[in-house]
């Protein structure tokens, strides 16, 4: 009988042993889903600022082509319809002549 005490008590022993470990991976595990919570809002935040980013690009691009088609800066009086050289030709002895 004493053996089987003594066998009882080395099994509680290394019951207790085991539970003290096991709770000190249930905190660790705890310990990490924690940091991984973190980690996805970090994400989640970085993803929405990007998706920001990309929104305020989009729109500068679209004001920078209203802006080119407003100012056209190519433009030149030979591409106007109505420009016609010679009307410019005499001007400067018209100017004389007065």
């Amino acid at each position: 009988m004493d053996d089987a005490d003594n066998i009882i008590k080395q099994i509680n022993a290394m019951q207790t042993q085991i539970d003290k470990k096991f709770l000190s991976m249930e905190e660790v595990f705890e310990d990490l889903n924690k940091k991984m919570n973190l980690i996805l809002n970090k994400v989640q935040e970085f993803e929405i600022v990007l998706d920001a980013a990309e929104i305020i690009e989009e729109h500068i691009e679209d004001q920078e082509s209203q802006a080119k088609d407003i100012f056209n800066t190519d433009w030149t009086p030979y591409n106007d319809e109505d420009f016609g050289s010679e009307d410019y030709e005499n001007y400067d002895d018209n100017e004389e002549d007065l």
